[in-house]
């Protein structure tokens, strides 16, 4: 064996048995600021309510773009989609006295009604972002078709109560069903309820962690579509209401998924080498949700 070979194997093997490497220094890859854009608009809303801000570090805090900044052409606007509809409705900046209250943009003259689709678009390179464009389609609303009228007390003294629910007009469209109390069901202070759902169908359940109700899966084979519904007696017995207050959302899959996906991260825990669960958007160019929803109130009496 040549000598130069001889110490090409010899250096191959102490590197292979202690390990011959150079000291590892993590970098931190250098990402852009994004766009986060989000929007939930209520179907015949007195004014529409949006938020836009920024991805941030854990060093970091969201940035949110104010009326001095985006001015004119470069504020977010609104468009109803269908021939006739009102086309680049600009919103105004609303900042919050409290800080921990997210400042909006908002529009008390934007109209839209159930089956029609909304854009958003706004002119995010004035402040280091790019420019953020969202469709979404305003669904039709479902409805209770029959609720038990009066909630029944178990012997733990849980209320107990069911609702029927229609099927709904789009194969893609979902529930969020929210229960509260209140002193009336439009009542400003409202205290939302814990509450666990049940189904003889095939329905698919699923509980937020990180928002108050259910969202449900409607099953269309399901001829009935009935939902046993538990209210845990410590949440009732503290305020003494005469009625639980039942708000029922029909909401689109990016609503749901978008809602899903936030839930998981929240529960998983993920640790740093885990599969990331992404969050799931429909903004172009950004992240969140831009999305309608349509409401219909229900209640039930306590007795």
């Amino acid at each position: 064996m040549k000598p130069t070979n001889y110490i090409l194997l010899l250096s191959t093997f102490i590197c292979t048995l202690f390990g011959c490497s150079e000291e590892f220094t993590p970098s931190i890859q250098e990402t852009s600021r994004e766009a986060v854009l989000i929007a939930e608009l209520e179907i015949a809303a007195e004014f529409v309510e949006l938020s836009v801000s920024s991805t941030f570090s854990n060093t970091e805090e969201a940035y949110f773009p104010n009326d001095d900044e985006l001015t004119s052409d470069n504020r977010p606007r609104l468009s109803n989609l269908k021939p006739d509809g009102q086309k680049g409705i600009a919103l105004r900046f609303q900042s919050n006295q409290h800080k921990e209250k997210t400042p909006t943009w908002i529009s008390a003259s934007f109209i839209f009604k159930e089956g029609d689709e909304i854009s958003l678009s706004a002119n995010l390179e004035v402040v280091n972002m790019q420019n953020i464009y969202a469709t979404t389609r305003a669904p039709y609303a479902g409805t209770f078709e029959e609720t038990s009228g009066t909630a029944e007390i178990d012997s733990k003294g849980d209320y107990r109560f069911t609702v029927r629910l229609s099927d709904l007009v789009d194969d893609e469209d979902y529930y969020h069903l929210i229960p509260y109390t209140a002193s009336s069901s439009t009542a400003a202070n409202k205290n939302h309820l814990d509450l666990s759902v049940s189904t003889a169908g095939n329905a698919l359940l699923f509980k937020p962690a990180h928002m108050d109700g259910i969202l449900i899966d409607i099953d269309r084979t399901d001829a009935a579509k009935e939902f046993s519904i538990t209210i845990p007696a410590s949440e009732i017995i503290s305020n003494n209401p005469s009625h639980i207050y039942l708000k029922l959302k029909t909401v689109t899959k990016e609503y749901y998924d978008y809602h899903k996906s936030l839930s998981f991260q929240l529960e998983s825990q993920q640790g740093p080498f885990d599969a990331p669960i992404p969050t799931v958007s429909n903004v172009e160019r950004g992240q969140g949700l831009f999305t309608a929803y349509a409401t219909r109130m229900d209640s039930i009496a306590v007795n």
